[in-house]
């Protein structure tokens, strides 16, 4: 059984495929405790998790603690997948967050230029998604 996480109530673009994006979820910027995850994990592999999501409605990356989110599942030996936007500026923890065991990154993206991109992203920029070459000017 697969455990889907959110570990922070937002989202940083609007897509118009998303409940978050069309506002029927509002963005609270609420971020789970770290104490309140540790719990849910042990349920979870109690409970014969064979996988956990750290992604349904939001961005994770906007949660600063993500890492130790993810070393946390790691404990417990399970896969992890992570899906995000990429489209923040900066994303100081993102390599950290991939080495401390993420087995797959999934990106979100609509099209691979602005013009058909924000179609559905929303807020999103599609040159700082695509460009890892930047990574290092966005100190990640």
């Amino acid at each position: 059984m697969k455990y889907i996480i959110d570990i922070v109530d937002a989202c940083n673009i609007h897509c118009m495929s998303c409940l978050r994006g069309r506002q029927a979820m509002r963005n609270t910027n609420e971020r789970m405790e770290f104490s309140l995850f540790e719990k849910i994990l042990l349920k979870a592999k109690q409970n014969g998790a064979t996988s956990v999501e750290l992604y349904n409605w939001t961005e994770p990356f906007l949660h600063p603690d993500i890492k130790k989110f993810v070393n946390e599942v790691k404990k417990y030996e399970l896969p992890l997948f992570l899906s995000s936007n990429l489209s923040l500026r900066s994303i100081p923890q993102l390599i950290d967050t991939l080495h401390a065991g993420v087995d797959i990154l999934y990106v979100s993206v609509s099209g691979f230029t602005n013009k058909v991109h924000q179609i559905n992203h929303v807020g999103s920029d599609i040159n700082v998604v695509k460009k890892p070459s930047d990574y290092r000017k966005r100190k990640i």
